[in-house]
């Protein structure tokens, strides 16, 4: 448990770097100090892995994060994996560092200020 300006918190560590990662709950609810500040961590698009999950520069695949697109191979999986692809191929997103799953990044991608994740989310529940 460490204490910081006075308050104790049990879910929380030190990284390499000496910055503070807290964790609010679930290690699902993870949020770093670079997000506080606004720091988002930026990538190029490289391609649509499926309809939640995008593989951007330095092979970092990256999960939209309260996305439940259908599974490859499942109806309307094709229909989601093209609406992503045709919204952020090629772009530059930024995206938080929510969690980690399966080797991916969890979090919320942004194209400028819109948000891919409630994009996504709108086609979805349209299919």
């Amino acid at each position: 448990m460490f204490k910081l300006a006075g308050r104790s918190w049990r879910n929380a560590h030190w990284r390499s770097a000496g910055e503070l990662e807290i964790w609010s709950g679930a290690p699902q609810m993870l949020r770093r100090n670079n997000v506080l500040k606004n720091k988002m961590p930026k990538t190029k698009v490289l391609e649509v892995v499926d309809g939640d999950t995008i593989r951007g520069q330095g092979k970092v695949f990256i999960r939209l994060a309260g996305v439940d697109a259908p599974e490859t191979g499942t109806k309307g999986a094709a229909a989601a994996k093209e609406f992503l692809d045709n919204l952020v191929t090629g772009k530059t997103v930024t995206y938080t560092n929510d969690a980690l799953s399966y080797g991916r990044v969890v979090g919320e991608v942004k194209l400028g200020s819109k948000s891919v994740n409630k994009e996504v989310k709108k086609f979805v529940k349209k299919i």
